[in-house]
């Protein structure tokens, strides 16, 4: 099943699967008090969403989602959070991948590529215990089917350069790229058009994490 993220529990277990997922990527680096408020900062306004993936229970994989014109301003309400963890791991401001990261982030350079108008992708993962049974596959056209709910027409998300296993997803699941690399990054984007959920999962819309 695939719906909102709605308590405390499921912010927790899509946080776990962050750390795991992104293991060595910059934003979990920075540590798990930093995931949460990421994911949270999805969870807790209408304007975005945070759609989990459940089996058994159990969060299974997430997928995080706004308009691209409101990227930057998520940057600027974590810019706390990144603070705190920062202080705790003071090392990690002198590595060149988080300092890229930081100056592109104040300068708003990291999506000047994406589509301002777009219904953006930010994050999607699955834990890697479930990678293979299609879950990435089924979070990927329930984003699609929330942006087309929401009055998007195109969908839009920049994957790292050297993620060759998510451009593989993102190709087979219909989206376009003209390849070109900027900042490590290559944006794909793809028209989306209200359709029917597939019939093996179901969306929840609730809002908000409750605690």
């Amino acid at each position: 099943m695939i719906a909102e993220a709605a308590n405390r529990r499921e912010l927790e277990h899509a946080s776990d699967i962050l750390l795991r997922a992104f293991r060595g990527n910059e934003n979990a680096r920075l540590g798990r008090g930093y995931a949460r408020a990421m994911l949270r900062s999805f969870a807790d306004t209408s304007a975005r969403v945070l759609l989990v993936a459940t089996e058994e229970g159990r969060v299974a994989g997430f997928a995080a989602g706004e308009p691209a014109g409101a990227v930057q301003e998520r940057y600027h309400a974590l810019r706390s959070a990144a603070a705190r963890s920062l202080a705790i791991r003071p090392w990690l401001i002198c590595t060149p991948d988080i300092f890229r990261m930081a100056v592109m982030r104040l300068r708003g350079e990291g999506h000047r590529d994406v589509p301002e108008e777009s219904w953006f992708l930010a994050l999607i993962a699955v834990d890697p215990a479930v990678a293979g049974r299609g879950i990435g596959r089924e979070l990927l056209q329930a984003f699609e089917q929330e942006g087309a709910r929401r009055g998007f027409s195109h969908a839009s998300l920049q994957v790292a350069a050297t993620n060759t296993v998510a451009q593989a997803l993102y190709s087979g699941c219909g989206w376009a790229t003209d390849g070109t690399v900027r900042n490590r990054r290559i944006c794909y984007v793809r028209t989306i058009q209200p359709g029917v959920i597939p019939h093996n999962f179901s969306v929840n819309f609730s809002r908000g994490i409750s605690l």
